[in-house]
């Protein structure tokens, strides 16, 4: 403030130096002079710091250079990691796949299949998982002797139970055997130059549990040629 008024008052003075007599109210025309210049600039200051205001616009900031003594608009920027915001919505989690759990019907009428067309499962075992078991076997007996190679390579694997009511249920199954006096159906899994037969039977709830029909296992043991 005072090196502005020095400076005016010198101003003035160098330019009245030309021998005239300043006038008395110099000073205080100098005076008047440098308030004026002081209130223009306050005002003009208020005037930009109200049209920054009304001009930046939501999402921008202002950042002070203090070695500058002004004011830099600058963008305000999200926290790092931070992406868009949007209308919240609940957290979802991935579903699970359906898993497949077996009944107690489902696992009872897989070991009827097992245990019926398994070729080393015990005789008495074998007829107990057939619906009129003992009705059968001789044949299952003379399906033996005539392959004996059936007692120790004959596996069953089932591939799906269908109940079709509470007492009946369609069984999809595969046979797997290596025995050279049968005629090869399809050639099994392996190497070891074994067959493979995919087929279908009935399983039946009777009073003694679930059981293979024993029309299904008449029809499977006829395909070798031995009948019941």
């Amino acid at each position: 403030m005072t090196a502005d008024f020095e400076r005016d008052l010198r101003d003035v003075m160098v330019a009245q130096t030309s021998g005239a007599v300043a006038p008395a109210d110099l000073a205080q025309s100098v005076r008047a002079r440098f308030r004026r210049r002081r209130r223009n600039r306050r005002i003009a200051a208020a005037v930009a710091a109200l049209a920054v205001a009304v001009a930046v616009p939501s999402g921008v900031r202002l950042a002070s250079r203090p070695d500058a003594g002004r004011q830099q608009i600058t963008a305000a920027r999200p926290a790092p990691g931070a992406g868009p915001r949007g209308p919240s919505s609940p957290t979802s989690s991935p579903t699970p796949a359906p898993t497949s759990v077996p009944t107690p019907t489902d696992e009872a009428i897989r070991a009827a299949f097992l245990l019926a067309f398994t070729g080393n499962t015990p005789s008495a075992q074998a007829l107990a998982a057939i619906e009129d078991g003992p009705s059968v076997a001789a044949a299952r007996a003379s399906l033996l002797a005539a392959h004996p190679a059936l007692g120790s390579t004959l596996k069953v694997s089932v591939d799906s139970v269908v109940l079709t009511d509470g007492s009946h249920a369609t069984v999809s199954f595969t046979l797997t055997y290596n025995d050279p006096s049968l005629p090869a159906s399809e050639p099994g899994p392996g190497s070891d130059g074994g067959s493979m037969l995919s087929t279908s039977g009935k399983a039946i709830r009777t009073a003694a549990g679930w059981q293979v029909t024993r029309a299904s296992y008449c029809s499977v043991v006829g395909l070798a040629g031995t009948q019941c």
